[in-house]
């Protein structure tokens, strides 16, 4: 394995075992190379231009983020997709679904793709480039009922109540440094993650007397597993994972 192939590697490895074309030449690849790889089965395509350096099967979250690859660097994802990805309430399973600017940009297959004239706030929520959460709520109003809608509103309001110290926090800190790495960032979240357990230890109530002897307390109910994103949502709507609506 020469150096650009382990470049390469270590890429994909953040990026859920995944990489495009654009990626192995800017690492000094070739097209000769992917050719290699693919017919030598290291790799496998899973849109034109993208490739699977893994042998484990891609999750939703790795099938999407293979879609954005395949769709430009404009794409995002985005209505259902993206409120399944930023985790607000209303729906636990969507389509892979994507915003692009209008032009003559590819379409990956099995991937609802929608286009705009108007420029997107994005984001990035687990190394997938996305719309922003105000956009997506917007979009999520487009294929959902009000009722799941407003769900996901009140999720995000939340979140952003629950987290406006941490958010001050690091404007403060841009505001006076004009830049933040990925280092200073995880500092702050972690020293008010510090804090918020503090408090916790002070509030916490006094255990409960033990159970008398010969009786044990009952278990709970154990859980079921959480089904993958895309897997509930093509049960529901007889979609597969290579289809398009």
């Amino acid at each position: 394995m020469n150096k650009t192939e382990l470049l390469v590697n270590d890429a994909a490895r953040l990026n859920y075992g995944l990489t495009d074309r654009a990626t192995v030449l800017a690492l000094g690849g070739t097209d000769r190379i992917i050719t290699s790889r693919l017919q030598g089965g290291q790799w496998s395509q899973i849109h034109p231009g993208v490739y699977l350096i893994d042998v484990t099967p891609l999750s939703w979250h790795g099938r999407l983020r293979a879609a954005t690859l395949a769709a430009g660097e404009a794409a995002l994802a985005s209505h259902r997709a993206a409120l399944v990805l930023w985790g607000m309430e209303g729906i636990s399973s969507a389509p892979l679904e994507l915003t692009v600017p209008v032009g003559r940009l590819p379409k990956p297959e099995g991937v609802i793709v929608h286009r705009t004239r108007r420029p997107i706030p994005p984001a990035v929520v687990e190394g997938i480039p996305v719309s922003s959460a105000e956009r997506t709520i917007l979009d999520a109003a487009w294929a959902l009922p009000p009722l799941i809608v407003e769900q996901a509103y009140e999720t995000s309001r939340k979140v952003l109540t629950e987290n406006r110290d941490k958010l001050e926090n690091v404007v403060k800190v841009l505001l006076e440094e004009e830049t933040m790495e990925g280092e200073g960032l995880q500092a702050i979240l972690n020293a008010q993650a510090g804090k918020e357990s503090e408090e916790m230890v002070k509030t916490e109530k006094p255990p409960k007397p033990s159970e008398p002897a010969g009786e044990s307390p009952e278990k709970p109910p154990a859980q079921q597993p959480k089904p993958e994103p895309g897997l509930a949502w093509e049960a529901q709507s007889g979609l597969g994972p290579d289809q398009t609506s």
